[in-house]
């Protein structure tokens, strides 16, 4: 307990509690204090508690959610690896991340979506409305909700469904606006309103030199470079299953919606807010991953082609130059390297990426056979 710095997560949970950006999302500040006062820890000590078991239930739920789709147990145990694995989970409280109320919005939306595709509709809308207190971005995924909705249903009833589904959307704002109102009234007031306007300069922040923009763009890559990765070599097996070709058209909209959030109304260095549209999809980056080692495994090794031995050479000379450029160039605008491991895992991703494609142009490959269950 003594390697914790009290003083400094007393400092967080505080500034928490009195900048109005986040003072309006008070559920994960209450579980750490009502731990604290509960136990006996100090806040420090229970801030790490709560969000560790957090982080453990989302787990679970990812487990739960790929299950939901249908996919194997395997898959199901791989998209949890990839979760875990993530840089916004594995590297959550180091900078450039500031991890604080996502372990519970990742959980309470998470749990959403399973309710969401079981046609659990109140379970639905009160953890979709708990995902929305704990963070307002949850908002996002309202336009693919819809969408998801409208083709879940029979062509007789899918408006009328669609539309019901709409003013349930209409009673969760209604609900959080109250839930505001009695609890941060000021949120009403042109405070609130001046704080909104000032965000909106942002995007000149995260683009004002040549290292912030190496900063944002990284940022991005270092979030998302492998899921899309995934599902770019995936692209042919997602076209022939309609559900996962509508899951993945959702993922598109809503990270083309989010990236464009972040980078004009947010501090894009911070990793962790590129990371909410993935929370759709890790059931399917678990299945695609496994394909990807399926298809190294069941392939043998083909003859090179001087195109092919070319390819190779690129893939090991972006490896060298991302080398260089990641450990000799990139750096974080507030800390020095050493005070963070964003540089070793954009090297890993890099890594990762180069391993499988360079694999890929080794083997020649045959059509992977895969249990497409509820898909076929």
């Amino acid at each position: 307990m003594h390697h914790i710095d009290q003083q400094a997560l007393r400092e967080a949970v505080d500034y928490h509690k009195e900048e109005p950006a986040f003072a309006r999302r008070p559920l994960s500040t209450f579980l750490f204090e009502k731990t604290s006062s509960i136990t006996h820890l100090p806040i420090g000590t229970s801030f790490i508690l709560v969000n560790f078991m957090l982080f453990v239930f989302c787990g679970f739920a990812i487990y739960l959610y790929s299950l939901q789709l249908s996919f194997t147990v395997a898959e199901a145990v791989c998209s949890q690896l990839i979760f875990y694995s993530g840089f916004t989970i594995l590297c959550a409280f180091f900078n450039t991340n500031y991890t604080y109320d996502e372990p519970l919005t990742y959980l309470c939306f998470i749990v959403s979506l399973i309710a969401f595709f079981r046609n659990k509709t109140f379970l639905f809308f009160l953890f979709f409305l708990l995902s929305c207190l704990c963070r307002e971005s949850s908002y996002v995924f309202v336009p693919v909700l819809l969408y998801l909705t409208f083709h879940k249903k029979d062509r007789s009833v899918r408006y009328k469904h669609t539309i019901l589904f709409a003013a349930g959307f209409v009673g969760v704002i209604v609900l959080h606006a109250f839930f505001l109102k009695c609890t941060y009234p000021s949120f009403f007031t042109s405070q609130s309103h001046q704080e909104f306007t000032s965000r909106m300069d942002l995007f000149d922040f995260n683009f004002q030199d040549s290292k912030f923009g190496r900063e944002t763009i990284f940022s991005f890559f270092i979030v998302n470079a492998i899921p899309l990765y995934l599902l770019l070599q995936s692209w042919n097996h997602i076209k022939k299953n309609k559900i996962e070709k509508k899951l993945l058209y959702s993922f598109l909209f809503i990270l083309i919606c989010n990236t464009l959030i972040v980078l004009f109304s947010t501090i894009a260095r911070e990793s962790r807010l590129f990371a909410l549209p993935l929370l759709l999809i890790y059931p399917l980056l678990g299945r695609y991953f496994l394909l990807e080692i399926k298809k190294i495994k069941t392939s043998k090794l083909t003859k090179y082609s001087v195109v092919q031995w070319c390819l190779i050479a690129v893939n090991f000379g972006i490896l060298y130059v991302a080398h260089g450029y990641i450990f000799n160039v990139y750096e974080t605008s507030i800390h020095p390297k050493q005070f963070n491991y964003n540089c070793e895992y954009l090297f890993a991703i890099v890594l990762v990426i180069v391993g499988l494609n360079t694999m890929s142009l080794l083997t020649e490959q045959h059509p992977t056979n895969v249990d497409l269950g509820i898909y076929r």
